[in-house]
């Protein structure tokens, strides 16, 4: 069974090369015209990731990253059923466990 949080979108590529990104995604991604989107390579997998705006943005989003886990996350990982490896590779697209060395 996917993840609660998973989703599919499509997009066509133009012939310039040129993708419009469904609403459901720049809306999830808080994309706004003249953002700037990193494409990253992660175990075989493309990642779009909005890149912040401004120093404060990066700033605020990079300390959000960093807090340690909260309770109710923790308690999420029990009630869920699923290990912490399994949320790290769905929150940071890090491979960890048995087949992150193959």
């Amino acid at each position: 069974m996917p993840p609660k949080d998973s989703a599919v979108a499509l997009a066509r590529v133009l012939p310039k090369h040129q993708v419009t990104i469904p609403r459901a995604v720049r809306e999830d991604l808080g994309v706004k015209v003249g953002d700037v989107l990193a494409l990253e390579k992660a175990g075989g997998v493309w990642v779009v990731r909005r890149q912040p705006g401004d120093l404060v943005e990066f700033l605020r989003e990079l300390g959000t990253r960093l807090r340690p886990p909260t309770p109710e996350f923790l308690e999420e990982i029990d009630a869920d059923g699923r290990d912490a490896d399994q949320h790290a590779d769905a929150a940071y697209g890090i491979e960890t466990g048995p087949s992150a060395g193959e």
